[in-house]
């Protein structure tokens, strides 16, 4: 592993601030919806980064973690600062079930999301340098992280296909991935893979948490195997 485990740790926890703190100013707390909290505070928490990192480049500040981070933390803790008179939505009543459905309810979400942690260490078994997740995704932020903007040089790249492939797709997987090249200070090609995977793990917590609410556990069980399973086991 190229990071630092307290890299790794500010890769992760920055964004999960940031998503925590978009959630306060909707009145979301984690016991609004303990299940679905960490999948909807990260997926907010990943496109508020992606929006600061679209602003940071076209400032063309320092691509350094030393200088971003900083400013994230600095968001996160204003913006919670502000939010402390928002009112705080209620739980949901998820319903009485025997409790036998609720303790099969909850060894199959343990397992899904076990599964997925596992699928997401088999993907980093391997270096991303081939197929369109390099070509189309890694290359647009290996050229943001090398240009340090959306400048010529970016422009430059995008024009040219051998460089980057569909120079068109969205720019959230590529930002994330900067963000990780960020803490780094170079590029990477295993970790740079982590803000996107654990998308599938917030998308799990997000998906139960819904099935939860509108059908009894075990129903609710079934049919998040089946959403989990869907398409066969990708590695991510």
């Amino acid at each position: 592993m190229t990071l630092t485990w307290l890299e790794v740790f500010s890769v992760l926890v920055g964004p999960l601030l940031l998503g925590a703190m978009l959630l306060r100013w909707q009145g979301v707390v984690p016991r609004t919806d303990p299940l679905a909290y960490f999948g909807w505070a990260w997926l907010q928490g990943c496109l508020g980064l992606a929006l600061l990192l679209s602003a940071w480049l076209w400032l063309r500040w320092p691509l350094a973690a030393t200088h971003i981070a900083p400013v994230l933390l600095g968001l996160s803790v204003f913006g919670f600062a502000l939010a402390r008179r928002v009112r705080v939505l209620e739980p949901a009543d998820a319903g009485r079930h025997p409790a036998w459905e609720r303790w099969v309810f909850a060894l199959v979400l343990a397992l899904l999301l076990a599964t997925t942690l596992d699928r997401i260490l088999l993907a980093s078994a391997d270096v991303l340098v081939s197929s369109d997740e390099a070509r189309i995704w890694a290359a647009k932020a290996r050229v943001l992280f090398h240009t340090g903007g959306f400048g010529e040089g970016f422009l430059a790249a995008v024009r040219t296909p051998e460089i980057i492939a569909h120079p068109d797709y969205p720019p959230l997987n590529p930002l994330l991935q900067l963000w990780v090249h960020a803490h780094a200070g170079t590029l990477v090609h295993v970790e740079s893979r982590l803000p996107v995977q654990f998308y599938g793990l917030a998308g799990i917590l997000v998906a139960a948490s819904a099935l939860r609410r509108r059908a009894r556990p075990l129903v609710a069980a079934l049919f998040l195997v089946c959403i989990a399973t869907i398409g066969r086991f990708f590695t991510y």
